[in-house]
């Protein structure tokens, strides 16, 4: 990446136009504020200092804005710590905080509103932070289609870190009151957080990486399917066996036995699922998690995105708007708040959640002979003998 040295630019610990606003606005206010506000300040910037130097310390070359963040810890009264004397990342051409500045009006331009600065702040952020999801996405799905499946899983694992964080990200704006909220949400008509060109793209970019996950699966059981395999299998339960013991068969036989008929096979093709292939072979890899490793691996991780997603995300929205504005009103982007509930509703990975209700369904059926047998177990043995009395030592 592009470096600058320290002494360009007057320093290259200070390239961050949002921390100089943050700087200015600290030093203004920071005289008039009361002992507890003061103490509270003191304690965010060393929390948010401190995560900087945790995640940023190790490092070779600087960020931009250490010099900014050691006068912001001076400010409130904190040390300033140790400035970095090597070269830094040059963060005004890869961040290009000029941009920035621009989206923050001026006092001709806008009327004035105390939560302006905070209300944008969050929909700007969910849109920054959607587009690192998804350049992440886009890593991991390089990585998977060259078979990298474990670094493609990492990356997935690292959205979804992305994408539960912003399930609380946006909830902050269930803090500001309605008579600040309301009349900031008709300037904002047209756009939002979860309506941005990024927040959009997030489900069709996760979708797009299960084909690889497919794809590998097929060609690893290119006979996947019913009756694709003639192999007789011994009794599921042997007569005094346990779950444990009749695991593997179990998984055998699942993936093997012909579901034409039950109702638990895939979606006709064509369909959201995939394709039939697809699903017998998915099914494999989710039956026998010790054949494929790694393609089961990435299909966990593909779960755990889905999962931050859904059930983060875009549920944190609907809730954040019927908390705020109410459910049978109309939010920025001239819907209805209650549409917003197909967003979480529909899974990403139809035919992942159909491999899932298929294993189920027939391991419910094929162990029926085990139902409650653990809570049958703990009603039908004797509590233990209480423990004898202690003696007191003299």
């Amino acid at each position: 990446p592009p470096v600058r040295a320290p002494s360009e630019g007057g320093g290259g610990g200070r390239q961050s136009a949002g921390l100089e606003r943050l700087l200015r606005a600290v030093e203004s206010a920071y005289p008039t504020l009361g002992e507890a506000d003061k103490i509270s300040l003191r304690g965010v910037v060393r929390v948010v200092s401190g995560a900087f130097a945790t995640a940023f310390g190790g490092w070779t070359v600087g960020v931009g804005c250490e010099g900014q963040l050691g006068d912001l810890r001076a400010m409130v009264g904190l040390d300033g710590g140790t400035p970095h004397e090597g070269p830094f990342l040059d963060y005004q051409g890869m961040v290009a905080p000029h941009l920035c500045e621009t989206t923050v009006l001026t006092q001709e331009e806008r009327e004035e509103h105390v939560e302006d600065f905070f209300f944008r702040t969050v929909h700007l952020g969910t849109e920054c932070w959607a587009f690192a999801a998804l350049s992440r996405l886009s890593v991991a799905r390089r990585d998977a289609l060259c078979g990298r499946w474990r670094n493609a899983a990492a990356h997935l694992r690292t959205v979804a870190r992305v994408l539960e964080y912003l399930g609380s990200h946006v909830m902050m704006l269930s803090s500001m009151c309605l008579s600040d909220y309301l009349p900031l949400k008709v300037e904002i008509e047209g756009t939002s957080g979860a309506g941005s060109l990024q927040v959009k793209e997030l489900r069709r970019a996760l979708s797009a990486m299960l084909a690889p996950l497919s794809h590998a699966a097929i060609a690893q059981c290119p006979r996947a399917g019913p009756g694709a395999s003639s192999t007789e299998h011994k009794p599921l339960l042997p007569s005094k066996g346990s779950f444990r013991k009749s695991k593997r068969s179990l998984r055998v036989l699942i993936a093997d036995t012909d579901a034409s008929d039950d109702g638990f096979g895939p979606a006709p093709p064509g369909g959201a699922a995939g394709g039939e292939e697809a699903f017998w072979a998915l099914l494999r890899v989710y039956s026998e998690p010790e054949a494929s490793p790694e393609l089961h691996t990435y299909a966990k991780a593909l779960e755990g995105a889905e999962s931050a997603l859904l059930g983060r995300f875009f549920h944190s929205h609907y809730v954040l708007a019927c908390g705020v504005i109410g459910s049978a009103a109309r939010g920025t982007m001239n819907r209805e708040v209650g549409g917003l509930r197909a967003t979480f509703g529909v899974p990403v990975f139809p035919i992942l959640d159909q491999v899932r209700s298929r294993l189920g369904q027939h391991t419910d059926l094929r162990l029926g002979a085990n139902k409650g047998k653990i809570l049958k177990h703990l009603e039908s043995t004797p509590p233990p003998p209480p423990p004898p009395p202690r003696r007191r030592c003299r």
